[in-house]
């Protein structure tokens, strides 16, 4: 039986995705938060590295100091951006706009955290003056400042994956911050090197370590040192699709449910 011309085609996922990135990316461009979460991060993490690192201090001409400070200043901005993406809000019912749309929920959520990851990108690159400033303070090595930036950028784009997560769990956006930012710091509790050391000298401390290997700041550290490491890359593809995953599906139990 031939399909009645006069009845729109469903749109293919590759389609409703690229729909969900080019709404969710107007949206941010737009929004008023963007333009504070940018403002805020981009004094913020000068602050750690000039003020509280004292660069001009240290006598290596490396990102070491943005890459140690970068996870905890993103532990506060990166949800704060994202908490918007699925939350309610008042007389702003986004959630049950989108899913009204004839799009699958991984489309929705694929697309929102495309465009999350254009905002990620386009902030980190506007941090690159740092690395005009070490080149004028000495010789960096530019093989491990590009390692360190491509990082950083798989750290920025797997918070707000995170994040996104969150938005889609939570009903407000108070409530997604709050999420995000637990789930975010446990992750990066367990890459520090203080856990390791709670049982210094005893059988306990072994579980400490393999723990270390889901703390997105244990391979970021691995980057810095300059060597891209497939494993580290890996990583964090996993975390992100793990991440837009959890969000996919927690939007369509909504849209089941609700």
């Amino acid at each position: 039986m031939a399909a009645d011309p006069a009845v729109p085609r469903p749109p293919s996922w590759l389609q409703a995705a690229r729909a969900a990135f080019r709404h969710q990316l107007r949206l941010l461009v737009y929004s008023r938060l963007t333009l504070i979460f940018q403002v805020g991060f981009l004094i913020t993490l000068p602050v750690f590295v000039f003020l509280i690192g004292d660069l001009f201090a240290g006598d290596r001409a490396s990102l070491d100091l943005m890459l140690a400070f970068l996870p905890w200043v993103a532990l506060i901005f990166v949800p704060a951006l994202a908490m918007r993406a699925f939350a309610d809000r008042p007389l702003d019912r986004e959630r049950e706009f989108l899913l009204t749309l004839p799009l699958p929920p991984s489309a929705i959520a694929a697309g929102a955290w495309l465009a999350g990851a254009v905002v990620m990108l386009v902030t980190l690159l506007l941090t690159t003056p740092l690395v005009a400033t070490l080149a004028y303070l000495g010789e960096p090595d530019f093989g491990a400042v590009a390692a360190g930036y491509l990082g950083a950028a798989c750290l920025l784009v797997a918070f707000y994956a995170i994040g996104l997560f969150a938005s889609a769990l939570a009903r407000s956006e108070v409530g997604a911050f709050v999420i995000a930012l637990a789930m975010l710091f446990v992750l990066l509790l367990f890459g520090w090197d203080g856990v390791g050391r709670l049982a210094p000298g005893s059988s306990t401390a072994r579980p400490f370590d393999v723990l270390a290997f889901a703390s997105p700041k244990f391979w970021l550290d691995q980057l810095a040192t300059g060597e891209v490491q497939l494993r580290a890359l890996a990583y964090f593809a996993l975390l992100t699709a793990l991440a837009v995953a959890g969000a996919a599906a927690a939007l369509r139990r909504i849209s089941i449910c609700g």
